[in-house]
Parts: C-alpha cells; structure tokens; sequence
C-alpha cells in the first residue's frame, strides 16, 4: 500500500507527461514520511469515453484516488489529499477553453482484509 490510481480525460493529453505525472505523485508519496518508497504501485488511465454533467465539450477531468490502509486519521488524510492536489496541480497545464477539475480521494483498505506476498 499506497494504491495510486489516476484517471484522466482524454482531451487533456497534451496538458501533461503521464510519466512524468507519476513519478512527481510517487515522490510526494514517500516526502509525505508515510510510506516506504516500495510498497508505492502507481497506474494511470486514460478515459476515451467520459461525460462532465450532459458534455464532454469544453470540459475535463484529472482524478487521483489513493487507497491505504486503514488506520490513520481524518487530519492525516486530508493532509495527504492537499499535499497530493499541489502535485498534481504541478503537473498539469490548463488548457484554454476547457474547464477542468482535478481532484483527489482518499480511500482506506481495511488492514485486517488485505493480503499481499512478494513472489
């Protein structure tokens, strides 16, 4: 754990590097002291297909949901999400004419249901 998964419309392809993006989220992940750099498994995805409201036209999404393990605090959480939204924010180039949102969401995995093993 962490769990990074970021999902992004497909008419912000110009707007950043996805590798790039990745590593900068990983970076801030291990700055934050509250995971080894490790057990960190980032993935990106791009929507091809995506609505904001009734249009995709003159919109776009950047969404990066991070899953942990449970345990931490609601201020440790949300600490986590503005320090992530600034990476992220760093990361992008907003592109005229196109609203777009970019947004953050902390999930927890229950500690006592995962299972991981290094094969």
């Amino acid at each position: 754990m962490p769990q990074v998964r970021l999902e992004y419309s497909s008419n912000l392809d110009s707007q950043f590097n996805p590798e790039q993006t990745l590593l900068r989220l990983n970076e801030a992940l291990i700055d934050s002291g509250l995971f080894n750099e490790v057990d960190i498994k980032s993935r990106i995805i791009r929507c091809e297909r995506f609505l904001i409201g009734r249009s995709a036209e003159n919109h776009g999404f950047v969404h990066l949901q991070i899953i942990i393990l449970s345990g931490r605090d609601t201020a440790t959480k949300a600490g986590l999400s503005a320090r992530m939204l600034i990476a992220l924010r760093d990361c992008f180039e907003p592109l005229a004419g196109v609203q777009t949102q970019l947004g953050v969401q902390i999930l927890d995995n229950e500690r006592e249901t995962y299972s991981k093993e290094f094969v």
